[in-house]
């Protein structure tokens, strides 16, 4: 049976994969901790279950499946900091957790977040949507979460192609997701 060789190309992706996804399953649950006790003993910071309800809303409001635990940890971990350090973030994060824990006393069937539906949790994130609090969640999370080199490679996206030379001698035509097209698909070339 013949079987057609594995590119490079491929062989690494796929390596890479398995050599990040064995560091996160290593890291994830310490960092989460780490991040916790750097930050638990500020005046005003947020506490656990502070920290694990903005863990479960970051994933509901960008759900990726193919996203661990780590990625949406790093978004945390950035909006702890900033709320450390910026009273202002602060106030609107504390704010924003205790409205959204107003709205899911009045309107869910469960009495918190977590243990609420996913349809129930989609509908409350609807109804804080024009928050500040909602605003600085998404700001934070597009700029972290999108913005790491690690996401990027899982979802094949292989960076800005100016800094590396353009896209013609690094994949502009490279289309092997894609049949290749019959001929009289392309048009002749009049010249």
């Amino acid at each position: 049976m013949y079987k057609k060789p594995i590119s490079r190309r491929l062989f690494l992706k796929f390596g890479g994969f398995s050599t990040l996804t064995s560091k996160y399953l290593l890291t994830s649950s310490a960092g989460l901790l780490h991040a916790l006790t750097v930050y638990a003993n500020e005046p005003d910071s947020l506490d656990e279950n502070d920290i694990k309800l903005l863990f479960s809303i970051l994933k509901q409001m960008y759900p990726h499946n193919i996203l661990n635990d780590l990625h949406y940890q790093k978004v945390v971990e950035k909006i702890i900091e900033s709320s450390s350090s910026d009273e202002a973030v602060n106030k609107i994060i504390k704010n924003g957790i205790s409205k959204l824990n107003d709205t899911v006393d009045k309107t869910m069937v469960k009495n918190t977040w977590i243990e609420s539906s996913s349809a129930e949790q989609l509908e409350t994130l609807k109804k804080i949507s024009k928050t500040e609090f909602f605003s600085k969640l998404k700001s934070t999370t597009i700029n972290t979460l999108y913005n790491d080199d690690e996401v990027w490679e899982l979802f094949g996206y292989e960076g800005d192609a100016f800094s590396k030379g353009g896209y013609l001698y690094r994949g502009f035509n490279d289309l092997d997701w894609l049949p290749e097209p019959p001929a009289e698909a392309s048009p002749k070339f009049k010249g």
